[in-house]
C-alpha cells in the first residue's frame, strides 16, 4: 500500500456516485467462477499476468498455473508471466501487445 493508493481510495469513497455503484452491485445475479466459465471455454486462451500482483494475498505467481488445470484443453492455453504487478496492460503495454500479436498470429495460423 502506498499513499497513491490511499488517496485514490479516499478519492473514490468521495464520489457522489459510488454509492449508486455499490447498491447495482448488490442487484446483480450470483457470479460465475472464472473456473465455471474456462471449463466450457474449449478456444485457445492467451493469459498475461503480472507477476508481482500483490492483491490476493501475493498468490499470483501460483494461480497463475491454475488456469491449465481449468481449461477443458490445457495445450490450447498460453501463459505469459510478465515482471509486472496488478495491471500488466498498463505497466508494459509493449510487452503485452507483443504477446498478442504473437498469440493472434498462432491462432490464425491454426485455424
Amino acid at each position: 500500500v502506498d499513499l497513491r493508493l490511499i488517496q485514490n481510495i479516499v478519492r473514490d469513497a468521495k464520489d457522489p456516485g459510488g454509492y449508486s455503484v455499490i447498491a447495482a452491485g448488490a442487484k446483480l445475479p450470483a457470479p460465475i467462477t472464472k473456473n465455471e466459465l474456462l471449463h466450457e471455454f474449449n478456444k485457445p486462451l492467451l493469459v498475461t499476468q503480472g507477476l508481482n500482483d500483490p492483491l490476493g494475498g501475493g498468490i499470483a505467481k501460483t494461480r497463475f498455473n491454475l488456469y491449465k488445470e481449468a481449461h477443458p484443453n490445457p495445450d490450447l492455453v498460453h501463459l505469459v508471466g510478465l515482471e509486472a504487478g496488478h495491471c500488466p496492460h498498463h505497466e508494459v503495454p509493449e510487452l503485452v501487445a507483443d504477446q498478442i500479436n504473437k498469440f493472434m498470429k498462432n491462432v490464425v495460423a491454426v485455424q
